[in-house]
């Protein structure tokens, strides 16, 4: 019974696996992103350059913010598509993962500051209000998320050194 369930289970790592379904996922996302950054480039060439009115300059403000977002989402993207790729591979604990890990952890933290910066220079109506405006367009999530990714980051160079150990013993 247990080896008839354990065929019908479908692997993690490895060659016809979850990450090589996910890997297939990557790359259509990698398209998508790149799509999107594009489209994005060219609403404000076609739509809002040169700026004649404060709605078109807040409208380049806002269609920078998503371009900063796509890009970092896209690179984000490259390092998860060279995560998914090691595992396709069956190589769990390597020390590029943790690398690749980092960089990710790095990227979030990265948006976090550029976003921060981009929010001081919003126009706003009032100038009373800059403060609110300020922590309106922070976005701590990505803050905490690189923390978090960080975190994985070192348990995974735990993994490294516990895998490099047992290499040795044996």
């Amino acid at each position: 019974m247990c080896h008839k369930l354990k065929n019908e289970v479908m692997k993690t790592f490895g060659k016809k696996s979850l990450s090589s379904s996910l890997k297939v996922i990557i790359i259509v996302s990698l398209w998508l992103e790149i799509l999107g950054i594009i489209g994005l480039i060219g609403q404000i060439i076609f739509h809002c350059l040169p700026a004649k009115s404060d709605w078109q300059v807040n409208m380049i403000y806002a269609l920078i913010s998503n371009i900063l977002f796509w890009s970092i989402a896209f690179l984000v993207t490259l390092q998860l598509n060279r995560i998914i790729g090691s595992f396709k591979n069956e190589i769990l604990f390597d020390i590029r993962i943790v690398k690749w890990l980092k960089n990710i952890s790095y990227l979030f933290l990265l948006y976090f500051f550029l976003n921060f910066l981009l929010s001081l220079f919003i126009p706003t109506i009032v100038s009373n209000y800059r403060l609110f405006t300020l922590f309106k367009g922070v976005d701590l999530k990505f803050l905490f998320l690189s923390a978090f990714i960080y975190l994985i980051s070192q348990v995974f160079m735990k993994g490294c050194e516990l895998q490099d150990q047992s290499n040795l013993t044996i």
